[in-house]
């Protein structure tokens, strides 16, 4: 056998860049899509992971969010006394918990419902916010199906202050901008029938420029 020829380094074939680059943010929940520009490879050996330990890489908070309609198909949200506005029912998922698991405990800890996760409608990274207090997450929201109107109750009145069932129309009116286009990527996802779930960043759909062109992240 001949002397084996080396290997070049990894280039993604459908994108011959070495990754993205997200502009600085602007104001969260605006509604044009956010666009990204193509970092150009460098003519060095690209270096993998070199600015990111594998061993203690670094911590995000994971969320799981339920999107449980009633058959009037208002959505329920809960009141929490921790924040202004209203959000879906939910919460962090706990260390080595899936966030398929998560979503069913909290729910059950806030509203006493049952759930079964359908299908995964949005993933939804937040940013770090100015004070610091909040880190870098990614925040999952479930299908988790259709209630009667009765069957939610409060079942952690330490942690809400009540909730609600939002009619559509409404629901920027209950809720934080960056929350009310979470949700309405979620309804979108859900009333379209995608059978691939919504990439956004702080309630935004992003778009990357390939070739001049724009291009989508779905």
């Amino acid at each position: 056998m001949g002397a084996a020829v080396p290997r070049p380094p990894y280039v993604d074939q459908a994108a011959p860049a070495a990754g993205y680059r997200l502009p600085a943010s602007g104001s969260r929940g605006s509604s044009p899509p956010m666009k990204c520009c193509l970092i150009e490879a460098s003519s060095q050996r690209i270096q993998m992971h070199k600015d990111v330990s594998l061993s203690a890489p670094p911590r995000r908070k994971v969320g799981a969010l339920a999107i449980i309609r009633n058959h009037e198909g208002h959505v329920l949200l809960v009141d929490p006394r921790y924040r202004d506005g209203m959000t879906l029912p939910g919460g962090g998922a706990k260390g080595n918990e899936y966030p398929h698991d998560a979503v069913v405990r909290e729910v059950e800890e806030e509203t006493g419902l049952k759930v079964v996760p359908r299908r995964l409608l949005v993933m939804d990274v937040v940013a770090e916010n100015v004070e610091g207090d909040v880190r870098v997450g990614i925040d999952l929201v479930f299908d988790c199906g259709t209630v009667d109107t009765e069957a939610p109750r409060l079942a952690a009145p330490g942690e809400l202050k009540g909730y609600r069932w939002a009619e559509r129309s409404r629901l920027p009116i209950h809720t934080a901008r960056d929350q009310y286009h979470r949700i309405r990527e979620a309804l979108l996802a859900l009333e379209e029938g995608r059978q691939s779930s919504q990439y956004i960043v702080n309630g935004r759909r992003v778009s990357v420029v390939v070739n001049e062109n724009e291009r989508p992240i779905l």
